[in-house]
């Protein structure tokens, strides 16, 4: 349903992948739509690091539907907010606000929450421990983004950078959580983080649920 209300493809109209049958003419150019969307989950993630704060001060607000409704809804609000300063504002691409913002805080949430059950600050009261959870995740993600970026001729060749393609930058957020957070997944289901983890550690999850599960 959000891929029909909202995606247009108009702007590839002339060149030769563009079918105008199967665009769905939606309401957002299809970049905003989805590095929008990916923002917003990046702020979803941000309150797994703050333990769901400020929300908690509400023993109302935290039951369902209306937690999800208001989780929801104020991730893709700031995320909107964050989107338009980004690429409005500041005058970044799409794809380049996408690999440089959202994408390497989601990827270091994953590792800290998910590959490191939230231990790294564990001994910080709240909301600090949120803070300097969240500073860590984004520090790491940049640091392994620009790491990926190193690797990038090794493993593809190079690619290019920029328009029209921005074949680069779309090689940089598949390789982040396209296909390192599967694997990421399968390491911690399949094998429990060995080695990684000392034995009778708690399986690491690959799911919001399970993400949300470590931040608490």
């Amino acid at each position: 349903a959000l891929f029909r209300l909202l995606f247009d493809y108009g702007w590839l109209k002339g060149a030769p992948v563009y079918v105008a049958s199967l665009d769905p003419h939606g309401a957002l150019n299809a970049w905003d739509a989805t590095v929008g969307a990916v923002t917003a989950l990046a702020v979803m993630f941000l309150t797994l690091h703050l333990d769901l704060w400020p929300m908690t001060q509400s023993p109302r607000l935290m039951k369902q539907p209306l937690l999800g409704l208001v989780w929801t809804t104020g991730a893709v609000a700031l995320g909107g907010v964050l989107y338009y300063l980004g690429t409005r504002t500041f005058g970044m691409t799409p794809p380049d606000f996408l690999v440089a913002v959202p994408v390497p805080f989601i990827f270091g949430t994953v590792v800290l929450l998910n590959m490191l059950q939230g231990s790294l600050f564990a001994g910080l009261p709240r909301p600090a421990k949120g803070v300097a959870s969240s500073v860590a995740a984004m520090v790491l993600g940049t640091v392994l983004a620009l790491l990926y970026r190193l690797l990038m001729p090794v493993v593809t060749g190079d690619l290019g950078s920029g328009p029209p393609t921005f074949d680069a930058e779309l090689w940089l957020a598949n390789a982040l959580l396209a296909v390192t957070f599967p694997f990421l997944a399968f390491h911690g289901d399949y094998f429990q983080l060995w080695p990684l983890a000392a034995p009778g550690a708690p399986a690491a999850v690959d799911d919001d649920a399970g993400l949300a599960a470590s931040g608490r």
